[in-house]
């Protein structure tokens, strides 16, 4: 594909001079990887994604029969914008989950780790600029969700067992009180060997062996690895929102059901409408339930605060819990970290409050992804941003082989029909000739000159400097709405300008020039207050016009303005 090794390279050298890391290239641990190579040698990381999924019908009298396990690869060092594209996501291994139950995963993993081996060891020629360039590729990170990383680690896939964590050594009864990490009982090199002779799963939480410890540079306890996704939006602000709302409505009666459930209903959620929460069911709150998505969940805790803002008390014991976790996302959630200590040991002090009030109000256990919590701090501080490392991009790419299955009527040999239908997609993509850079989607755009049809835009240009010679090339053109690699911008949308002073804008043009250039026109909003209870941004229109490009723009998502009862308008973001 053109242009590819290029983008790369230039991305990755924008990133060695930038204070904040914002990717894993940035941090200590990849330049450690690094000192195995020559300082000439182009060398990238890669991550391998592994999960099960039903290729069939999962009510069916044959669930299971079906049931595959597929390996995913990634370039994390690809520009942000393309990272999360399926087809930036590469099909690298499938198999029957049954076959790994019965043959083990040496049998299933070793021609894998071969090829891990070969990559970072010789390397491949591509052709770039009409010249051949070797490129080497090193295993960095093994990702999933917490039981198929225990599956694929080796750990045990018990969850109830002694020591199921791992991260850590710690023991399951000590694990319910936790609060913070204890570092003296991390794993590593020495007492994973060590665990290893001693070859008791009870004692140690080690099934067996990893086979991905025959992968040059990699070890299964430096896999610093968690899942967003599911510790937190399928996790603890599961249980938090659960325990929260059963207060709420059954204990102190402050709202009821119907209150909510109307409120969930007409509430404004932006763009993010396709992830709407779901009503929620009277008897399954009794009984302490929500039946929510990932996505669900994550847009009600989002909006919940100020969803509720003016029926909880200011200063609710309980609500403090909400706070906290919004606290804790806040950090977990970003996409650039600054490495001063203090951030991490400010994450590390929230979590350990988050967890201590969470046992005091509902007088509860810890439960095993509150005690994966505990280690996101240190692990942060490894390998930098955890937002990249979540799941659901990955598990998105299954729906493209449960489809390919669909329409399959023969189950024999049905992983190799799945590959070949993945191999010929990838092989369109490769005789198209497209590069990264082709994903600009505007089918609407029609000529525009933004010099006579918007008032003082080259006073705009100037206060926002931005060069003039970007709008000389003419065509130039108005989009309604663009969609430029995966991420929509419409007019009247909310988009952040700097997130670390609670500066937003509204887009009233879309701009793209001859070279497919995005530019968006905004109406500057101004934050005069930021409310805890509600945990969003007291916000002002403002006169003040300016202009910002699409790359420039901080990644947040689902933004919009919600006004209260007293005519206040809020915005709220992770």
């Amino acid at each position: 594909m053109p242009n590819v090794l290029p983008e790369i390279l230039y991305f990755i050298e924008n990133k060695q001079s930038v204070e904040n890391i914002s990717n894993i290239i940035q941090t200590s641990f990849w330049k450690d990887k690094l000192k195995s190579f020559k300082n000439n040698d182009i060398v990238l990381p890669f991550f391998l994604y592994y999960d099960d999924y039903e290729s069939g019908n999962p009510l069916s009298s044959h669930a299971g029969i079906h049931k595959l396990g597929a390996v995913y690869s990634s370039i994390p060092c690809m520009p942000v914008r393309f990272q999360s594209s399926l087809e930036n996501i590469f099909l690298t291994l499938l198999f029957h989950t049954m076959d790994l139950k019965e043959f083990g995963s040496s049998a299933i993993f070793n021609k894998l780790v071969e090829e891990c081996n070969y990559l970072q060891k010789s390397g491949i020629e591509v052709v770039s600029s009409g010249k051949k360039i070797k490129v080497y590729f090193v295993l960095t990170l093994l990702l999933g969700d917490n039981l198929g990383l225990n599956k694929l680690l080796g750990f045990t896939e018990s969850f109830r067992s002694n020591h199921y964590c791992r991260f850590c050594k710690c023991a399951r009864v000590d694990m319910e009180h936790q609060v913070n990490e204890d570092q003296t009982m991390l794993r590593n090199r020495t007492n994973y060997a060590a665990d290893i002779q001693l070859n008791n799963l009870k004692v140690t939480g080690i099934k067996e062996l990893c086979v991905w410890n025959k992968v040059q540079l990699f070890h299964v306890c430096e896999n610093y690895s968690v899942d967003i996704a599911h510790d937190i939006f399928e996790g603890i602000a599961l249980f938090d929102m659960t325990e929260l709302l059963y207060q709420f409505i059954f204990i102190d009666k402050i709202f009821t059901v119907d209150h909510l459930n109307s409120r969930i209903k007409y509430f404004n959620f932006g763009n993010s409408n396709i992830n709407k929460p779901p009503l929620l069911s009277l008897e399954n709150l009794e009984k302490k339930k929500i039946n929510m998505s990932c996505a669900e969940m994550k847009a009600f805790v989002q909006y919940v605060g100020i969803m509720l803002e003016d029926v909880i008390p200011v200063g609710n014991r309980y609500w403090k819990l909400y706070t906290l976790l919004r606290k804790i996302l806040k950090i977990v959630l970003s996409d650039s970290i600054n490495m001063n200590p203090s951030i991490c040991n400010l994450l590390s002090n929230i979590i350990s409050k988050h967890h201590t009030l969470y046992k005091d109000l509902f007088s509860l256990p810890l439960k095993p992804k509150h005690h994966n919590l505990t280690h996101y701090p240190g692990i942060i501080s490894k390998i930098g941003p955890l937002i990249y490392l979540s799941s659901l991009k990955y598990e998105s790419k299954h729906k493209q082989s449960k489809t390919s299955a669909n329409v399959v009527t023969c189950r024999r040999n049905i992983t190799r029909t799945l590959a070949i239908k993945h191999q010929l997609n990838l092989s369109k993509k490769f005789f198209s000739k497209t590069s990264l850079s082709d994903a600009l989607v505007d089918k609407n755009k029609v000529p525009f000159d933004p010099f006579q049809s918007i008032a003082h835009f080259k006073t705009i240009l100037s206060s926002s400097k931005i060069s003039f010679d970007v709008f000389q090339e003419y065509p130039l053109f108005s989009a309604k709405k663009v969609t430029y690699n995966n991420k929509v911008y419409r007019i009247k949308d909310v988009i952040p300008i700097d997130i670390d002073f609670y500066v937003f804008g509204i887009i009233t043009h879309i701009l793209v020039n001859k070279s497919d250039e995005i530019c968006f026109v905004y109406k500057e909003l101004e934050t005069y207050l930021f409310d805890l209870h509600s945990f969003s941004c007291v916000i002002k229109e403002t006169n003040i016009m300016k202009c910002i490009f699409d790359t420039a723009v901080p990644y947040v998502a689902h933004l919009c303005i919600n006004t209260t009862k007293s005519n206040e308008k809020l915005i709220t973001f992770f």
